[in-house]
């Protein structure tokens, strides 16, 4: 009996001890579903939230690409618009360059012109320079006289084939205390011609002094010779005659050729092609009588073409222009 109850005691409380377990169980797995439903709320929330997000990104990021062509666009245009405006300045600029480089050809033109007529009015007039220099000189009369004696003509005819004869004021002769230079205008070029001639043979001398004559060149044609320095030098090394071209140039002959160099450029060329044969003539005997001869032929014959074409008389290493 007693055995029994016990049984029923130990069955009730196994019951009621199972009963607790289910009821804890069922408690557990209510809470477990419970955060599990949460957790799939908070989720599917938090996704919702992202795919917004992500969609307002991708949003921007498109508004941004758009923009961002926009501006792309515009500063190609603008930069199109530049490269076209640069253009038009460059084409522009050339356009200037090119008027500016006609009308300096012009000008140059004009100026060589404006500089051969200059020329042609001192053609026949004829510098003088270290003649003693008195107080209350006849200068006209000490030329005549001198160039009458010279040239051993009669005063009264020297005297009607000059013009004029006066001193020239510098600066330069004040400062440095020396005779002021003597300008001779002729009436005939043949008579300066002839008196050139005289002072590169013999030379002319007042008051036992030297006196140096000169052709009157005008500056712009001296600065364009001095161009020409290197290779006059060198044919005055090798005694190769010349006369200067006008406005520009050299003339002369060379091995039986006559030739015309109107450029700085044809000079040098001429000078590195023929250098070698200018030396070895230049060893040669230049000094017989038939080398003399020649020469004094050539320069009757570019003296009666300068005569014919209105050219300056034959430029001699002794006559200074």
């Amino acid at each position: 009996m007693t055995t029994r109850k016990a049984a029923k005691v130990l069955e009730r409380r196994v019951s009621t001890d199972t009963q607790e377990g289910i009821d804890m169980f069922q408690k557990i797995m209510k809470g477990f579903n419970d955060f599990k439903q949460e957790m799939k709320q908070e989720m599917k929330q938090d996704r919702q939230q992202f795919k917004d997000e992500f969609h307002n990104m991708k949003k921007d990021y498109k508004d941004l690409q758009d923009h961002i062509k926009t501006e792309v666009g515009e500063i190609k245009n603008n930069i199109g618009q530049l490269t076209q405006e640069v253009k038009n300045v460059k084409d522009k600029v050339q356009t200037l360059e090119n008027r500016i480089d006609i009308a300096n050809v012009e000008l140059e033109k004009n100026l060589d012109y404006f500089a051969v007529m200059e020329f042609r009015d001192k053609e026949y007039c004829l510098r003088f320079r270290a003649i003693p220099e008195e107080t209350g000189e006849d200068i006209r009369e000490k030329i005549v006289t001198v160039l009458a004696k010279s040239l051993e003509m009669n005063e009264d005819r020297m005297e009607f084939e000059i013009d004029t004869v006066y001193r020239i004021n510098s600066r330069y002769a004040t400062m440095k205390k020396i005779p002021r230079d003597v300008l001779v205008n002729f009436l005939k070029r043949k008579t300066r011609n002839t008196v050139l001639q005289h002072h590169f043979n013999n030379g002319f001398k007042i008051d036992g002094k030297e006196i140096l004559v000169m052709k009157e060149i005008p500056i712009r044609l001296l600065r364009k010779r001095k161009e020409y320095a290197f290779f006059t030098e060198k044919l005055k090394q090798c005694k190769i005659q010349f006369r200067w071209d006008i406005p520009d140039g050299v003339i002369f002959t060379f091995r039986q050729q006559k030739y015309r160099l109107n450029t700085v450029q044809k000079a040098r060329d001429f000078l590195r092609k023929a250098s070698k044969d200018m030396e070895e003539d230049k060893l040669k005997d230049m000094d017989t009588i038939p080398g003399k001869q020649s020469q004094q032929k050539q320069v009757e014959e570019e003296k009666d073409d300068d005569e014919s074409k209105g050219a300056t008389g034959t430029d001699f290493s002794k006559i200074h222009a």
